[in-house]
């Protein structure tokens, strides 16, 4: 297959009343405009790299929030309300975790109309390229998946290798169970808690594949557990019941997908996240834990009585 010249867009239209779209205007609602913020980010990368979508993989997610500066949490959080609300196509997202929307792709093809070649990949279009693009003027190549279309620079492989190298197969490269560095039962009540995420329905990348033991989600919330009881100096039994408050309160459930957020950047007022829950907690009145964390509570009793 030829190699296809540029392929990205050095610009792309921005309408002057895009906060009246009421997609936009719930993310706003939700996340003020950092989430609006973040969607224009995104956007920035879908036209200027592949011009119409992004492989929003795990690597890729890592990347973005820390090259501008967020909460990996946060970022994850936004990036699943612009899926779910219908910013960016659920479907592809789920299934091959590419960000793009018919709009996305219809103002690429309004942008590369002077082009002489051009070239799309078929499982990712939402769109009739033939209606948009003038075929007579453009020479439109429609590749599959399984043909490589040459448009990724040596910068961007190398780049991506690099992180694959770093971030490769986490899970299990993580300590697993059996390992001194994760406690069992802090491993016990991150596994129960995202597991319980999942089924109100929350989607977190780590999700996609089912949830056990090896997830990193679980691993690395089990590590945060970890130091808020060591460091920190939290009970277990004070940390079940927070995470039980999380779980049945309407605010903090959506804000605390996954567990490691609870220990990130502290808030204005000097506490970690967690601390802010519990405070909470405690003015309302809800310190009771639940049968989700009552067995883990009583493996952790069994455990220190062997000790």
């Amino acid at each position: 297959m030829p190699r296809v010249g540029k392929v990205g867009i050095d610009y792309f239209s921005h309408d002057v009343d895009m906060l009246q779209d009421k997609k936009l205007r719930i993310l706003k609602a939700k996340h003020n405009l950092l989430g609006y913020a973040v969607y224009l980010r995104l956007l920035e990368e879908i036209y200027r790299d592949n011009g119409y979508y992004i492989i929003a993989d795990d690597n890729y997610n890592i990347l973005f929030a820390d090259e501008n500066n967020l909460d990996y949490n946060v970022y994850i959080l936004i990036l699943n309300d612009c899926i779910n609300i219908g910013l960016f196509d659920k479907s592809l997202y789920e299934q091959y975790s590419v960000l793009t929307s018919r709009r996305i792709q219809e103002n690429y093809c309004r942008a590369i109309e002077r082009r002489k070649e051009v070239a799309f990949i078929k499982d990712f279009l939402l769109i009739d390229v033939n209606k948009h693009v003038n075929i007579k003027a453009i020479n439109v190549n429609i590749l599959s998946l399984n043909v490589d279309s040459g448009t990724q620079s040596k910068s961007k492989e190398k780049e991506k290798e690099k992180v694959n190298k770093d971030h490769q197969n986490l899970p299990q490269s993580s300590p697993n169970i059996c390992s001194p560095e994760v406690d069992p039962k802090f491993l016990d009540m991150s596994l129960k808690f995202h597991k319980k995420q999942k089924l109100n329905g929350y989607y977190h990348v780590d999700f996609k594949n089912g949830i056990t033991e090896k997830s990193r989600v679980v691993i690395s919330g089990a590590d945060t557990l970890r130091k808020i009881c060591e460091i920190d100096g939290e009970k277990i039994e004070d940390i079940s019941k927070v995470l039980d408050f999380i779980l049945k309160d309407d605010f903090w459930r959506d804000q605390v997908i996954s567990l490691s957020g609870l220990r990130g950047r502290k808030s204005k007022d000097g506490n970690y996240k967690y601390f802010t829950i519990k405070n909470k907690m405690l003015r309302e009145g809800k310190n009771e834990s639940s049968s989700l964390f009552r067995e883990v509570m009583e493996k952790v009793e069994k455990m220190e009585e062997e000790k």
